[in-house]
């Protein structure tokens, strides 16, 4: 059986490795104590092996390997920051809007927010608080697939609307209501910090590509 390599231990096995090691057993013990490689538990114990360690490793990680080692040490079911999760509901669309005039600094400290709110009210709702397709607050259109959205939904939800910057602030665009369109969550992750047109080219790659051929032949 394949022993695990330090980073994949529980923080639970740490502390008892450094607690066996504190109390004189030693190395080689630990390893048979709890079936772990030497390796393994010199990393933990030693903290200038684990400087080592890491300058090593960041000497030989191309993009390509740390790629490979996020896909292989995600962690499943990950429990979200309880701290980052939305605990009130109704300030969904007031913490969206404030996405959208956030600062150089990722800042909006100072905002009038009831002004910015009314001011995104009437840019997403103009004709009598509707949108153009008819839709009322909080549903309103994808600007890309059309589909129906809610500026209500909970992150992750396939209803789930998100604020897009047509041109990314990166790119120097303006955190302006001109330079805002909104798009299904799942969508604007997607698109990231493409303008329109270079997402709308890797979508057609995507559609020539082999694999959604396939896919589109077993329909």
């Amino acid at each position: 059986m394949k022993k695990p390599k330090a980073n994949r231990l529980s923080e639970e096995t740490k502390k008892l490795i450094l607690r066996l090691f504190k109390e004189g057993l030693r190395q080689r013990d630990i390893c048979e104590k709890l079936n772990l490689g030497k390796s393994t538990v010199n990393y933990i114990v030693r903290p200038k092996t684990r400087e080592k360690c890491k300058e090593r490793q960041q000497k030989r990680r191309t993009v390509f390997v740390r790629k490979i080692d996020s896909f292989f040490d995600r962690q499943k079911n990950k429990i979200k920051d309880p701290r980052k999760m939305w605990k009130r509901p109704e300030r969904r669309f007031k913490n969206k809007v404030r996405s959208i005039f956030r600062d150089a600094n990722d800042s909006s400290k100072g905002l009038d927010m009831k002004t910015r709110e009314q001011q995104v009210r009437d840019f997403l709702w103009p004709l009598n608080e509707k949108d153009k397709y008819g839709n009322e607050f909080p549903y309103t259109v994808c600007n890309f697939t059309g589909k129906t959205v809610s500026v209500m939904a909970s992150d992750g939800e396939s209803d789930a609307m998100s604020f897009d910057h047509i041109v990314a602030v990166s790119k120097g665009g303006a955190n302006n209501l001109s330079n805002i369109q909104p798009l299904a969550q799942r969508i604007n992750e997607m698109k990231k910090n493409d303008t329109n047109e270079e997402f709308f080219s890797r979508v057609r790659d995507l559609t020539e590509g082999p694999a959604y051929k396939e896919w589109l032949s077993k329909r």
